[in-house]
């Protein structure tokens, strides 16, 4: 059991095989993410040899902000199990690879509420959790390879590391939906136009009408 919210920074350090890497996957992993290495040796690899399957449980403290939960459900299903003071995420990975997600309190020891792996990112990704982010959760040589590349590409992953990525994603969609509105909106302006200058062309006719009318 390691305690992650104990202090701000947390340093695991080790010789070469003692298991640093393996805690960083079954963080990730914890956190919906299937890490590079346990793909390319199999999903299975990360189960003990005495073991039939290899379950894995992660608390999150939720608390209430501004009257609401940090993380917000990705539809209205999750509602229920969210309204917790911590969470508990259960991983379950079997013999065959694949790989369970239940989520309820951290109360129980084995949350019944099962998930997919997509449901639990959207989740964390409401608080700014993205497990699947290289530089927030650096696998064996990401490093060197986020140093080996254009300007471009090094601004975007720095962009998607601190959330703004996503944010400037939202931002664009938000434009498309403006301008989208803002076009069918167009005829409507227009219709608008067309039935101001026809009141006002009756007005006119009835000014001259009653003009005459006088005399």
């Amino acid at each position: 059991e390691i305690d992650l919210g104990e202090r701000p920074i947390l340093l695991i350090t080790g010789a070469n095989g003692s298991g640093k890497t393996q805690v960083l996957e079954a963080l990730r992993l914890c956190l919906g993410v299937h890490p590079t290495p346990a793909r390319a040796r199999g999903m299975a690899s990360v189960i003990g040899p005495a073991g039939e399957d290899a379950r894995l449980t992660l608390d999150i403290r939720n608390p209430i902000i501004n009257g609401h939960r940090l993380l917000k459900p990705p539809d209205e299903e999750l509602a229920r199990e969210l309204d917790h003071d911590v969470l508990r995420i259960a991983t379950r990975v079997t013999a065959t690879g694949s790989v369970q997600y239940r989520l309820g309190s951290a109360e129980s020891e084995w949350p019944t509420r099962q998930v997919s792996g997509q449901q639990l990112r959207e989740l964390l990704r409401s608080a700014n959790v993205q497990a699947a982010n290289r530089l927030a959760f650096t696998e064996e040589g990401v490093v060197d390879v986020f140093a080996g590349e254009s300007g471009r590409r090094k601004l975007e992953s720095l962009l998607e590391a601190t959330g703004r990525l996503q944010y400037l994603e939202d931002l664009r969609q938000a434009v498309i939906h403006l301008d989208d509105a803002m076009r069918q909106g167009e005829p409507l302006r227009q219709k608008l136009k067309w039935e101001r200058e026809l009141v006002a062309s009756i007005r006119e006719r009835l000014e001259i009408i009653r003009q005459r009318s006088k005399y």
